[in-house]
């Protein structure tokens, strides 16, 4: 199942670049072909993870950057694509059709509330938070509420260093 997903996903990633459009569909049909891929491949030694309330893009940009200017080949979400579907998409498309990820590096922005979905697959070594704001309160609600969220996918990965923003009051708490 695993070389049909990841066939099926570069198949559709294909399309959707040239519609521009698509960037988490792959992803998603890949997910219900195998629901467990994530688990089947193979990533490079270095994964990083971004979260927060806002700079996500951004950080991880330079972060890509940063690593892109000292050699490494880095893969990571351009697109944004920040939810289980996008990062689906964004390490299939980038993978051999063994489900090996083609990079030194994967650098990840993860969505607050969806790091915790992610993070039972995939096992960032480190992992940035940047900040959590009082920021889309329809969607998100309280920044306690964040935290917690966020908390669950911090206890996903143990062995991760933490990279915490010690400016923000509320990520504070986690050190």
């Amino acid at each position: 199942m695993r070389f049909i997903a990841v066939l099926v996903c570069k198949i559709l990633a294909f399309v959707g670049r040239i519609l521009k459009k698509g960037t988490s569909l792959p992803g998603a049909v890949a997910l219900k072909i195998c629901p467990d891929i994530l688990s089947r491949i193979t990533l490079p030694e270095a994964v990083v993870a971004v979260t927060g309330s806002n700079g996500k893009t951004s950080t991880v940009e330079m972060i890509a950057n940063v690593l892109t200017d000292s050699g490494k080949k880095v893969i990571w979400n351009k697109e944004g694509s920040n939810q289980i579907e996008g990062v689906t998409t964004l390490l299939l498309k980038n993978s051999t059709f063994s489900g090996r990820v083609k990079g030194d590096v994967v650098v990840l922005e993860s969505d607050e509330r969806y790091a915790r979905h992610t993070f039972r697959y995939i096992k960032p070594t480190h992992f940035a938070v940047i900040n959590l704001y009082r920021d889309q309160m329809t969607r998100n609600a309280h920044p306690f509420f964040i935290y917690n969220i966020v908390k669950d996918a911090v206890d996903l990965i143990p062995n991760a260093v933490l990279i915490l923003n010690g400016d923000d009051p509320i990520i504070r708490k986690y050190g």
